[in-house]
Parts: C-alpha cells; structure tokens; sequence
C-alpha cells in the first residue's frame, strides 16, 4: 500500500507493527510513482477506532496487579477493502520517529525530503533560551609525551597512550543518555593528528560531564547523505577553547576544538542535555 509521506496513516500503523513484524517501508518521489502507475491511497475515509469483538473500545495492553483489570488504550483499525483490516498490535498503535519529540523546525511540504533544507532548519542555541557563553571548568591534567618501550615505534607508543587514556568500549554519559561506544577506528584516526592527539585528555570528561549535548542533522562530505550525530560539548578554562566530541551511527569520531567565540556555530539541532 502506497501513502503520502503527510498521510495520517503514519501516525499509527508506522512498521513494524508488532513483535515479528516484517513491514517495511520504502521512501518514493512523485514521479517514481508517476512512472510506475502506483496507486496512491488515502486512509482518511478508511481509518477506524478499534473495538474489540465484544464491541469494547481500545485494546488490551495488561491487566492491573491490584485488581486484576483490564488496562486499555485506543488503538486505529485500516479497513483495506474486501471485509480486511489491519490493526497494530497491542502497544504498537504509534509512530516512534514521531512520539520521541525530536523536532528540526519548521519543515513542510516536499521540502522536508530535501537535505539542504532539513540541516539548514535545525534550531540554535538562542531559540532554547540558552545563555551565548558556556560555564568553563578546570582542564584535566596534561597528556604528557609518550615513551617508546624496547622495539616500539613512536606511532605505536602514541597509540598505546591513547588506548591507555581513552579505554576501548562503552563510555558512561549523564543520566538520561545513552553511553558512547569508542572504538579502534577513532583512537587510530587520533594517532594520526598530533593537534587531537595533544588534547585526548579532554575527549572521556567531555563524555561523562558535557556543558550540553546536541543531536544533529549533518550532511556526509564524502557522499552527501544526510546522518545523525550527537554532540558533547565542553568548555575548558586555561585554553580559552571548548571540544566538541561528534557521534556518529558508527562510533565516536575525532574531536575538534574552537575558540569560544566560535562555538555557538556547533549549537544547534535538538537540546538533549545542558549542565544545570
């Protein structure tokens, strides 16, 4: 079944629609469905609020411990034609893109399929509310050199020092957030880049006590697509700079830094945690 992208149907029977479902959705332009002579639907004439066959409305999702009730919730039937329907599972009569409350700003019409427009429309640091500066902290202690060990290179002492500083795997966040996986491919990437190398000792403080964190629409340089990241950041006293530690749907990034003045460009996106 085919649906514009605004059709209300979305708002309820968005896969998967239940443990073990196998619906998926695939994204068409107008003319795609031009070309192929699909039929488009409208589900506005055919969207029902459920009952159950005793003629009760919403759905069982549990019973209440106490007294043993029936707990339920609305739920929204589809009738497909030839006496079919297709309702959501118990629990599952929502959209999940929808019902998290991320929002990129004011994006209509076709335009919201468009990239540019999508990265351009990400609300800033002003439209929170926020203050223009960051409360600094105390930097952490400096990164000293690294020493080779007998037969080691010194691209391999810095790497070693790293994996020492940055431990590999699941980095704790502030409450509410979900932890950040650091892999090889960030640490080797560092290693690389005496600047970042310098600073590795702010990236695990970033991490686990940000100033804010930012989830953010970005386009890949490489390829154009457009990807998620969330962005730690920090502000330090000393260096007059902050860090800004990116996380992207295949681990954590390298790092970059910049002077205060600069950093309101980086706020932007969704709010999804300030240091009070």
């Amino acid at each position: 079944l085919v649906f514009r992208h605004d059709d209300p149907i979305w708002d309820t029977h968005y896969p998967p629609n239940g443990f073990n479902c196998r619906c998926r959705v695939c994204a068409l332009t107008a003319r795609q469905v031009e070309r192929r002579g699909i039929r488009v639907r409208d589900s506005r004439q055919h969207l029902r609020p459920y009952q159950d066959s005793e003629g009760q409305p919403g759905q069982i999702v549990g019973y209440d411990r106490r007294t043993g009730d029936a707990i339920r919730r609305p739920a929204t039937t589809y009738l497909i034609g030839g006496g079919r329907r297709m309702t959501p599972d118990p629990g599952w009569n929502y959209n999940p893109g929808r019902a998290s409350g991320l929002d990129f700003g004011p994006i209509e019409g076709l335009d919201a399929v468009r990239l540019g427009t999508l990265v351009a429309h990400q609300r800033d640091w002003s439209a929170f509310g926020l203050a223009e500066t960051l409360p600094r902290r105390p930097p952490p202690p400096t990164l000293g050199e690294a020493v080779p060990k007998a037969g080691e290179s010194p691209g391999a002492a810095r790497l070693r020092q790293l994996r020492d500083l940055i431990p590999l795997g699941l980095v704790e966040t502030p409450a509410g957030l979900d932890d950040v996986a650091v892999g090889d491919r960030m640490l080797d990437h560092v290693a690389k880049r005496a600047a970042r190398e310098r600073f590795a000792n702010y990236v695990l403080p970033t991490l686990r006590e940000p100033a804010e964190v930012w989830l953010q629409a970005r386009r890949r340089p490489e390829s154009g697509r457009l990807e998620y990241s969330r962005v730690f950041v920090g502000a330090y006293t000393g260096g007059d700079f902050v860090v800004v530690v990116q996380e992207r749907k295949y681990g954590l990034t390298p790092y970059t830094f910049y002077p205060h003045r600069q950093i309101n460009s980086q706020r932007r996106g969704v709010l999804l945690y300030r240091r009070e």
